[in-house]
């Protein structure tokens, strides 16, 4: 009987997590949806004909919130269908798939919860590609089962619901790490859980905000902003020119440190009742005081 296997570690992470405790429908949600994407994506790559996938939670580790995910691949003969990226029949088709989730979750956070505004296919050598545009023209390239498998409605669902404790307000989980040797290394964290909601359709309009930074992330240009009313809402710096990069980035750290309120020009992003979520910043200016 063949038997290929693989370890994924899924490591929770917060100021406020418990040393080795966590809310057990926190837990439950996170390692439920990451096997059923496991399963879904494999099904997807037509590697469960005369198989069965069988994933195990081995012992809690100690200490920081860990939990492992034994994910076996057993059957009986070799599957008569598509191979996972064409490869051979002998490669290692678990790490293939945990590869997919892998270029999945990378897409997702290239994407920021956009669909992609142009995908091109291409191939090369014996692999096919796709390359993904987002909203302000930069590119991506992956394996076609990576684009495959960002279509699929049923993976999409349950990656949501894999990081779903990101979204609790005040939460004690701040993010969220998967990592599998070379085949995944990969972490949420709670200002990225917005790139996982669906494909829901979002109202844009050129705008300008009034507000405070709250929250900043200098490696991802994203953050919050605390608009007069007390709504806190995303931003995210949008402009590709590093001179006007670093004036915007510059006057954003003030606003994080001295409270001071900043005018935000760019396009803002609201949901289906318009209610707004999302600016995505174009140009950054001080708001002008009387003395």
């Amino acid at each position: 009987m063949e038997r290929q296997s693989a370890k994924l570690n899924i490591k929770f992470s917060g100021e406020k997590l418990p040393r080795g405790t966590i809310d057990v429908y926190d837990l439950a949600n996170t390692v439920l949806a990451t096997a059923q994407v496991i399963e879904q994506i494999a099904k997807k790559e037509n590697i469960l004909e005369n198989r069965k996938i069988r994933i195990d939670v081995s012992a809690l580790k100690l200490g920081s919130f860990d939990v492992d995910l034994i994910i076996n691949l057993i059957g009986m003969t070799m599957t008569t269908g598509q191979t996972l990226f064409n490869l051979p029949a002998g490669i290692n088709q678990i790490k293939s798939t945990l590869n997919i989730l892998s270029g999945l979750l990378n897409v997702k956070k290239f994407l920021q919860g956009e669909k992609p505004t142009k995908v091109q296919l291409k191939q090369e050598g014996k692999m096919q590609k796709a390359t993904i545009y987002n909203f302000i023209g930069k590119n991506i390239t992956v394996n076609l089962s990576v684009y495959d498998a960002l279509g699929d409605k049923h993976i999409n669902t349950r990656l949501k619901e894999m990081f779903q404790p990101l979204a609790k307000e005040g939460g004690e989980v701040e993010s969220i790490k998967l990592s599998s040797g070379e085949e995944i290394k990969e972490e949420i964290s709670k200002n990225e859980y917005q790139y996982f909601g669906g494909e829901e359709e979002k109202i844009r309009e050129d705008s300008e905000i009034r507000g405070i930074v709250s929250a900043f992330d200098r490696k991802t240009g994203n953050g919050k902003i605390t608009l007069p009313s007390e709504k806190r809402i995303l931003f995210e710096i949008a402009v590709v020119h590093p001179r006007d990069y670093e004036k915007i980035e510059t006057s954003i750290l003030d606003s994080l440190k001295l409270k001071t309120t900043l005018i935000f020009r760019g396009e803002v992003v609201k949901d289906q009742t318009s209610n707004m979520t999302k600016i995505i910043i174009k140009d950054v200016t001080m708001e002008e005081t009387l003395i």
